[in-house]
């Protein structure tokens, strides 16, 4: 019992935080990585060749780390007026397609993903001016957050049922933003 407590709060953390401490980590990485090619660029007259390549490779992922996070707090689009005209079980059953779906087209992002991937390692391209970085660990980084985005969808469609079979009800999104009172 003891190891199985002691494993439970770590994962519990990562489930609930993971997508944070990523964003935060990969912003912060970019953020320093421009500020210091602005001031190379404009004080010292000089710049690196990788600079601007990882930075954008960090945005990338980034965005897909807020996909993922958008749909960990149910903010990501959907068609919630549409849906909520419908009965309950039509609603439900509406709500599972539309996540089956997802999770279609995320598998759909990461089979394509991880060819281009694999051709990346296969060919052993490597970043502009520098040899020793490989382009596929970016291009990895868009299979890897589709998986996520993927854990999320199943973790909602999993909540919804549950929720639904219990009492009827529906689980609303998260705030985006909350007011301190």
């Amino acid at each position: 019992m003891v190891t199985n407590s002691l494993l439970s709060r770590p994962l519990e953390l990562i489930n609930e935080r993971l997508e944070q401490w990523l964003l935060l980590f990969l912003f912060t990485v970019t953020m320093v990585l421009i500020a210091s090619e602005v001031f190379r660029r404009f004080v010292l007259n000089e710049s690196t060749v990788w600079g601007v390549q990882v930075a954008t490779y960090l945005y990338i992922f980034m965005s897909w780390i807020g996909a993922s996070y958008a749909v960990r707090r149910r903010l990501h689009l959907k068609m919630d007026m549409f849906q909520s005209k419908f009965p309950s079980r039509v609603r439900i059953g509406v709500l599972i397609v539309s996540n089956v779906l997802f999770v279609v087209l995320m598998g759909i992002v990461t089979y394509y993903g991880l060819q281009v991937v694999q051709l990346q390692y296969e060919t052993g391209r490597t970043m502009f001016g520098v040899s020793s970085v490989k382009l596929w660990w970016f291009y990895g980084s868009v299979p890897a957050a589709t998986l996520i985005t993927t854990v999320r969808v199943v973790q909602n469609m999993v909540e919804d049922v549950r929720v639904y079979r219990e009492d009827g009800s529906f689980v609303g999104s998260e705030s985006l933003f909350t007011s301190e009172e």
